[in-house]
């Protein structure tokens, strides 16, 4: 009921009505993205939203690991949900704990977080993929008894950090250490060498020689004294 009142409220989201066309939806639609930690329950969240086509075009993002009884999605299936999701042909993503970070998935009006997660620093991630470029909402559905309290207590380690952040950065506590040791042995000096990544030596290809040996990843010579002008 969530998702389909923010639909409702915020343009047309599909072809809810008779008149609206495809182009119009893509561009008049927000989006969404639902977070769950578990498969099986973004397959059932998945199929429950699939009911409410076309206002609502829905699909799973999950990793790509597989078992007997789940599928995961290839690298392919991956970009081409993020790429249809971004162009608008979908407008509500079921996500697992990939879709927190590291990913282009473009703007986000609501985020629902199906179930409390157990570390702050996730739930910030989670909650940071909505309000970029305008306002955004996130919803947190939370159970009374357990899941409430240890959601409660994340509120609270997340506040605590937030204050902590805040005051070592109006004191100016938060510097870098400059006194680090040296990690390279003494008469090593590192250069950016510009190479093509393949395969072990070890590595055999059937019918085929292995590849030639890499060059080494930075130079042995001892620094020059000087250097010229």
């Amino acid at each position: 009921s969530i998702i389909l009142q923010h639909f409702h409220t915020h343009g047309t989201g599909g072809l809810s009505q008779p008149s609206a066309s495809l182009s119009q939806a893509k561009t008049t639609s927000t989006r969404a993205i639902v977070f769950s930690s578990y498969r099986t329950s973004v397959e059932d969240i998945e199929a429950t939203l699939q009911r409410h086509h076309p206002l609502l075009r829905v699909s799973k993002f999950v990793g790509q690991a597989s078992s007997a009884q789940r599928k995961g999605l290839r690298q392919k299936e991956q970009e081409a949900v993020i790429r249809r999701f971004r162009a608008g042909d979908l407008n509500v993503l079921v996500s697992t704990s990939i879709g927190e970070e590291g990913l282009d998935i473009g703007s986000v009006d609501l985020i629902v977080l199906f179930d409390a997660g157990t570390s702050p620093i996730r739930t910030i991630q989670r909650m940071g993929r909505t309000g970029r470029k305008r306002h955004g909402r996130c919803v947190v559905l939370v159970a009374k008894g357990t899941e409430q309290m240890r959601y409660e207590k994340n509120l609270q380690k997340n506040q605590a950090m937030l204050l902590d952040v805040r005051e070592k950065s109006s004191s100016n506590k938060l510097g870098m250490f400059r006194n680090n040791p040296r990690m390279v042995p003494a008469g090593h000096w590192p250069a950016c060498v510009k190479k093509h990544m393949g395969p072990s030596t070890s590595y055999k290809a059937r019918g085929k020689k292995p590849p030639p040996p890499l060059p080494p990843p930075f130079s042995t010579q001892p620094r020059p004294s000087a250097r010229p002008a």
